[in-house]
């Protein structure tokens, strides 16, 4: 009973530390105050509260255009038959809620005709550590056979719209 209690006050401690280190503090709303969050993360720790996921549960469904990356003999032939054109390329995990958030905004872009690829973490590590990936999801444009940009976290179509063509 004490190590439950331990692990759900370092959850609470956790998540006053992050709230207010991302400057929440409540002048958005009660879900943006550092308390609120903390309590909330103790309440889910001791099984209070349950989270729903609601649309981000089930499983992670690509929409045609976008092309899934295995290898890194995959990933360098998409990355030369783009040739000058850019390539998106997300690196995400089916558990992780911002990649699962991200992901009708790939479909979008690939659904315009942009070139879109996906590379699961889970399962090619190898690819993550090759290109550095510290975070996910981690978004990398490809131009000339390089990476030109790169970004982290949930963005939606219109800042990914960005990304490739700023």
């Amino acid at each position: 009973m004490l190590i439950k209690l331990l692990i759900i006050t370092i959850c609470g401690i956790a998540a006053y530390a992050i709230a207010a280190r991302y400057g929440l503090d409540g002048s958005k709303g009660l879900l943006h105050d550092p308390l609120t969050i903390a309590l909330t993360a103790m309440a889910v720790a001791y099984g209070v509260v349950r989270l729903t996921l609601g649309p981000l549960a089930g499983p992670l469904e690509w929409t045609q255009p976008v092309v899934e990356v295995k290898t890194a003999d995959e990933l360098n032939a998409l990355v030369a038959a783009a040739g000058e054109d850019p390539l998106l390329v997300d690196f995400y995990s089916p558990s992780c809620l911002p990649c699962r958030a991200t992901a009708p905004a790939l479909n979008t872009l690939a659904a315009e005709g942009r070139r879109v690829a996906v590379i699961n973490v889970d399962e090619a590590h190898k690819l993550a550590w090759e290109y550095e990936v510290s975070a996910i999801p981690a978004l990398l444009v490809f131009r000339d056979g390089k990476v030109a940009k790169r970004a982290q976290g949930y963005h939606t179509a219109e800042g990914l719209r960005a990304l490739i063509e700023g």
